[in-house]
């Protein structure tokens, strides 16, 4: 599969820090919840999100990795590849937005990566980590799904992109419940 990379450049935005990087996700589709980012050295990125269930897949170039939901009540996802866990994602309870993250067998970083909305209205999260915020997962501007997704180099591309699977699940449940 090959993307357009001529529609993907982003407004970015104006407070980067010097050395974040920064990966544009774009909608698959108009009414799709799936996102794709291309023009990394790591290969293209595709994010999907199962239909029926609040499970997934993050594709990173050839490598496909699994987000498996640990029971149905449960507020835990696991990070999966090839049968191995990489890192379990909770939300810290079921009345909050916020998230932890925490790496597994010895994958970076080591300590627990925390997702934390940025505001009551704003769609956008923070990533913490020991009381520094590392990166930014926000959307373009107010009336679009595109998402920058900035962060300091030292978080690792999949703990970057767990984050951003579990604020999309986020931003896809809270489009279920206004749409009921």
């Amino acid at each position: 599969m090959s993307l357009r990379t001529d529609r993907l450049e982003p407004a970015m935005p104006s407070d980067l820090v010097e050395g974040e990087v920064v990966i544009l996700l774009v909608p698959r589709g108009l009414c799709s919840s799936n996102y794709v980012a291309g023009g990394l050295p790591e290969g293209d990125i595709e994010i999907r999100y199962d239909a029926f269930t609040e499970q997934g897949w993050i594709r990173v170039g050839e490598r496909e990795l699994r987000v498996r939901k640990h029971g149905m009540a449960s507020g835990t996802w696991s990070l999966e590849y090839d049968g191995i866990e990489l890192m379990v994602g909770q939300k810290a309870s079921a009345f909050s937005r916020r998230m932890e993250i925490q790496a597994l067998h010895g994958a970076e970083p080591e300590g627990t990566l925390y997702v934390d909305p940025m505001g009551v209205i704003r769609s956008g999260y923070t990533l913490e980590m020991e009381g520094r915020v590392l990166g930014r997962i926000e959307p373009v501007h107010a009336f679009t799904r595109r998402t920058v997704l900035t962060c300091d180099p030292s978080v690792g591309l999949l703990p970057r992109l767990f984050a951003f699977w579990m604020v999309g699940l986020m931003r896809k449940r809270a489009a279920a419940a206004a749409a009921s």
